[in-house]
Formats: C-alpha cells, sequence, structure tokens
C-alpha cells in the first residue's frame, strides 16, 4: 500500500505493474502520462472556450487565433518532451 501511494498509484494498479513487469514497477511513464493528459485537456478546454465564444459571436479575432496557435505549440513540445524522456 505504501509503495502504491509512493509511487502515485491505486494499490491495483501497482499490483498489475509488478505482474506486467516482473516485480519491477518504473512508474515514471504512468506518471509522465498521467501529466501529459492533464496538461493536454487544459489547453482543450482553453480551446473549447475561445471556440464557444467565437460561435456565440460569429467573429473571432485575431488575438484568439493566436491564442489556439500558442496552445497548439504547448501540446506539440508537451508531446514532444514526453516523447525525447520515454526513448
Amino acid at each position: 500500500m505504501q509503495a502504491a501511494k509512493e509511487n502515485g498509484l491505486t494499490p491495483s494498479e501497482y499490483l498489475r505493474e509488478l505482474v506486467l513487469h516482473g516485480g519491477k514497477v518504473d512508474t515514471t511513464l504512468m506518471l509522465d502520462r498521467r501529466d501529459l493528459v492533464n496538461q493536454i485537456s487544459k489547453v482543450g478546454n482553453n480551446v473549447n472556450q475561445i471556440t464557444h465564444v467565437a460561435n456565440a459571436s460569429q467573429t473571432v479575432s485575431e488575438y484568439k487565433i493566436m491564442q489556439i496557435k500558442d496552445y497548439m505549440r504547448d501540446i506539440y513540445n508537451l508531446l514532444m518532451e514526453v516523447l525525447n524522456k520515454w526513448q
């Protein structure tokens, strides 16, 4: 239970990792994946909010388009960071 908690996993997730990886638990991949999903989710929420405003007003400012481009660049950078870590 303590090892699962220290690795940010539920006891069943921790046991699953032990079984799948021959008694060794490398949770860095799982934690990186969880962080990546959270970050992308936040960016996606921001894009959805911009889209909602654009649909309601029937216009999109250049500033909002630049924000979306910045968010997409953030997603790309996060993906590249994680991919480089996993290699």
